[in-house]
């Protein structure tokens, strides 16, 4: 190869290491989703180009495809500019982190107070009867609620102080029409004597749940059941 050739093709070497070394980080952090979670209002004017990010001490105004940004109205430089699209607005790491440390720096500043709530309507109650069925390692649960509402039913074994609570199992069931429900539960294989079986009812919004709870059989004498260290003032 003659010496015009090498030089061409170290030349064409150079610039294409050159380019990778300036390359700019992708953009690929969407500022609406970062933004919510650093604790940002994020407001987009489709009119205005600028997508702004605001919390107590900060005001910071991004135009997508411009490398100028301003954080409280003081211009700042983008390694890469910010990108629309599909909706959305995606920045690079470098401002993504910048982001960050600007939303740490001003964490200690008083928060916009949250708007009040309404109460939440109450549209009915849940209520509970639990009872064990003679011989059997069993549990029978009846209650009342809402015609027609799904009432979830979990059942917690509390076998002592030292042990954690377990979930025996789990049911769902609908209110029949005359507002009542009936449920045969096993306790098996979890049973133990002496378990505190507690029940928790729970149904849709609106509706008051409900709990009860039963001691299965004779307590253990190698388990301290919970109804025993009350018992003993324990």
């Amino acid at each position: 190869m003659s010496f015009s050739g090498k030089f061409c093709v170290f030349l064409t070497l150079l610039l294409s290491m050159s380019t990778a070394a300036f390359a700019r980080p992708a953009a690929s952090t969407p500022v609406e989703y970062l933004g919510a979670r650093l604790g940002y209002s994020v407001t987009e004017s489709h009119a205005a180009g600028t997508v702004t990010l605001q919390r107590p001490g900060a005001v910071i105004i991004l135009r997508p495809g411009t490398y100028l940004y301003t954080v409280n109205g003081r211009p700042e430089v983008a390694a890469t500019p910010p990108e629309a699209r599909n909706g959305l607005v995606y920045i690079d790491a470098r401002l993504a982190a910048e982001l960050g440390r600007i939303a740490a720096a001003t964490a200690s500043r008083a928060p916009a107070p949250l708007p009040r709530l309404s109460p939440m309507a109450v549209v009915g109650k849940l209520s509970l009867a639990v009872g064990a069925v003679p011989g059997q390692t069993q549990i029978r649960i009846s209650g009342t609620g809402p015609v027609g509402t799904n009432v979830s039913i979990t059942l917690l074994g509390e076998i002592s102080a030292d042990l954690p609570t377990v979930e025996l199992s789990h049911h769902e069931v609908v209110i029949g029409s005359d507002g009542t429900f009936t449920l045969i539960s096993s306790t098996a294989p979890l049973y133990i004597q002496g378990t505190r079986v507690v029940v928790d009812a729970r149904a849709g919004v609106g509706v008051v749940p409900a709990s009860a709870s039963i001691v299965l059989g004779q307590p253990n004498p190698a388990v301290v059941s919970p109804v025993d260290m009350l018992s003993s003032g324990q």
